[in-house]
């Protein structure tokens, strides 16, 4: 059986779409993490679309990974995430 990589599984093309265009408008010139999108989307239906975006953006070449930092949300524990800068 063949699979798509995560990435490429669009179950919700609209919020990917809209994850895109905020990560390009207020993301530019300056690292960010994944916790800097949570306060600009709404919640998807499921979290793992998190991921599955940011690999798409990496994949294509719009973002590149610049270091590691301690996520700001509560919820995350104190764990690592990584650093983005658009390319």
């Amino acid at each position: 059986m063949n699979r798509k990589p995560l990435a490429e599984v669009k179950t919700c093309p609209d919020w990917i779409d809209l994850c895109h265009s905020a990560i390009a408008l207020f993301m530019r010139d300056r690292d960010f993490t994944i916790d800097d999108i949570y306060g600009l989307v709404p919640q998807p239906p499921c979290p793992n679309h998190y991921g599955a975006m940011m690999a798409s953006l990496k994949q294509h070449g719009a973002i590149k990974v610049t270091g590691y930092t301690v996520s700001k949300r509560p919820s995350a524990n104190g764990r690592r995430v990584l650093q983005w800068r658009l390319q």
